[in-house]
């Protein structure tokens, strides 16, 4: 096993100083010489690049583009720059602990996507955004980290997502997914997507509880785009993971949806919608289960 470390990076120089040396050094002492670490910069205009070269380290490589890609992208172009048969996706703004060691068992599972370790949030009272579960609503689909399954964080459990932040996945799997879908586009929900069309190809993600990082969690998307933005994409990436993963389930879904916020007037929701319609994409894998199948099995969580 070869491990490709994917870390995207747009003007987070401080991050990289901060974090990039440590983390480094800990990949080393689990993987030896079987990573490497590939910063895959957007277009910084900070000294990140001068920084990470001068660190003269053998095992990384430094990718700058000319513009803003976008996080989905940007991984995307990286990993089919990777050696490695596996793919370490992880955050510039993400400390790791020495017990990811656990996190690459689980992996050898022909069966297996994704794992992730307890990603803790220490600028959020510490929760736990690895246990990933959702909800259809007749108003559209909550998210929920931990509490809406109910689950004890101490124990391995199906997820419905691997947290982008930090997440191992096996390349090919991730080959064959087609990579972060570019209707998410420039972030957020393409690492819920990503998992949702494994999950429906008959791959597993899982959370390992004995591994886990520190994720200093919104230190690079507050640079790129303003607060209200954020919000607008957060909301039509959610409604574009729904309709693209859960119409089929009821061909009446996202007429239903639309009525409750026509009747309610909430028409910053009913822009939300528009724009994602405008944006979904033509489906073109072929999946051996359904949306409400997986949520189905994940709440039962059959490992």
């Amino acid at each position: 096993m070869y491990i490709s470390v994917i870390i995207p990076n747009y003007n987070g120089v401080e991050l990289l100083r901060k974090y990039l040396v440590p983390n480094y050094e800990i990949l080393k002492k689990i993987f030896l010489k079987q990573f490497e670490l590939i910063i895959t910069d957007d277009g910084s205009k900070d000294q990140s690049e001068e920084y990470v070269i001068g660190l003269k380290l053998s095992q990384i490589r430094f990718i700058k583009h000319k513009g803003i890609r976008g996080f989905g992208n940007n991984c995307n172009f990286a990993a089919a720059q990777a050696v490695g048969d596996v793919l370490f996706l992880l955050n510039n703004d993400v400390k790791l602990d020495i017990s990811i060691s656990f996190l690459t068992e689980k992996l050898l599972s022909p069966d297996v996507f994704a794992v992730v370790p307890r990603i803790i949030r220490p600028l959020q009272d510490n929760t736990n955004e690895s246990i990933t579960f959702a909800k259809i609503k007749y108003y559209g689909i909550d998210f929920d980290h931990l509490n809406m399954l109910q689950k004890d964080e101490n124990h391995d459990a199906l997820v419905l997502w691997a947290c982008g932040a930090a997440t191992i996945c096996k390349k090919d799997i991730f080959n064959t997914l087609g990579g972060f879908s570019k209707e998410f586009n420039p972030f957020y929900v393409e690492d819920a997507d990503l998992s949702m069309k494994a999950w429906r190809k008959g791959y597993k993600s899982i959370y390992i509880a004995q591994a886990r990082v520190f994720h200093y969690h919104n230190a690079t998307i507050p640079k790129l785009v303003s607060r209200r933005k954020i919000e607008t994409l957060f909301k039509r990436n959610k409604y574009i993971y729904l309709f693209k993963h859960f119409s089929k389930d009821s061909h009446l879904l996202p007429l239903k949806i639309v009525l409750f916020h026509i009747i309610t007037l909430h028409l910053l929701e009913l822009w939300y919608i528009f724009l994602a319609v405008i944006r979904l994409q033509r489906e073109n894998q072929k999946y051996e289960a359904s949306g409400l199948q997986i949520l189905s099995r994940i709440k039962e969580n059959a490992l």
